[in-house]
């Protein structure tokens, strides 16, 4: 059987080039799981979102968003926000729960539990958080940690409040003098009030 030079070379080219494309393929993918895994290996999983009524995003340290759902994982790292008509619970793995107000901003930091190396650092962006610490708090009390822009707090096995307001204070009928007495007056039970 003979073939004439370019159908022999179209014959030939065409299993080469299908080759070819899928070598360009795995090594795309290569790079692509090269690249991500820095950033999936750095974040671990803190915790689970036990409850959600509107929306709630999570931004990885990377800068990507992921919408959350009942469900879903909560990883060391994360910033989570939700929306002026949502919330959010949050069951970290030690058995903290905190619950996230409407238009609040909060990041885990921080949050390790294994043996020896309990700690945690949050922080509190914007909004209001309640929260019931767990066992991290528990065996390391001085290695957990709440920041809110004007102060950072030590917890030590207990459950608090924090939130940072502005106008919707006043909305609520929140004086500032009664904002700064319940600062003073809830310091020894715990919980935290923070106005800006």
């Amino acid at each position: 059987m003979t073939c004439s030079f370019f159908k022999c070379l179209g014959t030939i080219a065409r299993p080469v080039a299908a080759d070819l494309r899928r070598a360009w393929i795995h090594a795309l993918l290569a790079l692509a799981t090269v690249a991500m895994a820095p950033g999936a290996a750095a974040q671990s999983k803190a915790g689970a979102v036990s409850q959600l009524q509107g929306m709630a995003t999570a931004q990885q340290p990377n800068g990507t968003y992921r919408f959350l759902a009942r469900g879903d994982t909560v990883l060391e790292g994360d910033v989570i926000s939700t929306t002026e008509r949502g919330f959010a619970v949050v069951a970290l793995d030690d058995g903290t729960k905190f619950t996230l107000r409407p238009s609040s901003t909060f990041a885990i930091d921080r949050f390790k539990q294994e043996q020896g190396e309990e700690s945690a650092f949050m922080r509190l962006l914007r909004g209001g958080v309640r929260m019931v610490t767990g066992l991290v708090s528990k065996r390391n009390p001085a290695g957990f940690e709440f920041k809110v822009k004007t102060a950072t707090l030590g917890i030590r096995g207990t459950s608090f409040d924090a939130r940072i307001c502005g106008d919707d204070c006043r909305q609520e009928g929140i004086a500032p003098q009664a904002a700064t007495a319940a600062v003073a007056e809830l310091s020894n039970t715990g919980a935290v009030v923070a106005r800006l």
